[in-house]
C-alpha cells in the first residue's frame, strides 16, 4: 500500500494524566499538589491495570480547608482510579483501530503485535491493559523514551528511507503535541507501534497512525 491505512488523534497524554491525579487528590483529600508532584505520583505508583504487589506513597501538599501543609498516604488503586478515564480513552482508540483495516493487514499485525514507545509506555501494566482489550500481543520498546529519536536517526542515516518515509513496514504511532515524527524504522512484517509521551505544548495529544509497505 505504501501509505497511511488509519490515522486518528486523541487529546489525552501525560499532561492530562497529571491533571487527573491533581484533581483526584483535591476531591478526595482536599489536598493541593503541583504538577511535578502529580507526575512523580504517576510514575511511581500509577498503573493502567492491577499490580501484583500493591504500592503506597506518602504525598505532601497543602490542605485546602486549613491552608496548612498536610501529608497523606495513597496507594496504587487510588491513582489507577484517577487515571482510569485517560487510560480508557487511549485503550478504546487502540481497540477501534484494530477494526479499521483489512483482514490481511490485521493478520500480519496479529503476528507482530503492538509495540509501546514513548514516556507513556512506562505507565505500569499499560501493555497488559491494551493486550486484554485488543487481544493482540503487546510489548514495550527497549528504550521507549528515546524510540522516536533513535528512529529518526535511522531514517536520516538511510538516504532511501529519508527520501521516502514509508520505509516503515507498518507503524501505528502515538505522539504528543502537534509535531509528527515518523522515523521509527521497525522493518520486517507489519508491526504496530504506539508512541506515548509528552511534548512541551500545553495541549498535548496522542496521534495514531498505521502505515504499510507491501
Amino acid at each position: 500500500m505504501s501509505g497511511i491505512v488509519y490515522s486518528r488523534s486523541v487529546r489525552v497524554a501525560g499532561n492530562e494524566m497529571d491533571e487527573a491525579v491533581m484533581q483526584y487528590l483535591k476531591r478526595k483529600y482536599n489536598l493541593l499538589v503541583g504538577e511535578r508532584t502529580a507526575e512523580q505520583i504517576k510514575m511511581e505508583i500509577g498503573s493502567a491495570y492491577p499490580l501484583e504487589k500493591p504500592l503506597t506513597m506518602e504525598v505532601k501538599g497543602r490542605n485546602l480547608i486549613e491552608g496548612v501543609p498536610r501529608t497523606v498516604t495513597i496507594d496504587d488503586s487510588e491513582i489507577r482510579e484517577s487515571l482510569s478515564e485517560c487510560v480508557a480513552t487511549i485503550v478504546k482508540r487502540c481497540a477501534r483501530g484494530t477494526r479499521a483495516y483489512s483482514a490481511g493487514t490485521f493478520r500480519d499485525i496479529s503476528d507482530r503485535g503492538i509495540v509501546l514507545t514513548g514516556g507513556g509506555a512506562l505507565l505500569k501494566n499499560l501493555d497488559k491493559r491494551i493486550r486484554e482489550e485488543t487481544g493482540l500481543p503487546v510489548s514495550i520498546a527497549d528504550d521507549p523514551l528515546a524510540s522516536v529519536v533513535l528512529g529518526t536517526g535511522k531514517m536520516l542515516s538511510d538516504f532511501k528511507c529519508c527520501a521516502w518515509f514509508v520505509s516503515i513496514s507498518c507503524c501505528c504511532v502515538w505522539t504528543c503535541g502537534t509535531r509528527r515524527i515518523r522515523g521509527d524504522k521497525l522493518g520486517g512484517c507489519p508491526t504496530i507501534c504506539f508512541a506515548l509521551g509528552r511534548q512541551p505544548s500545553s495541549r498535548a495529544s496522542n496521534e495514531f497512525e498505521l502505515r504499510t509497505d507491501y
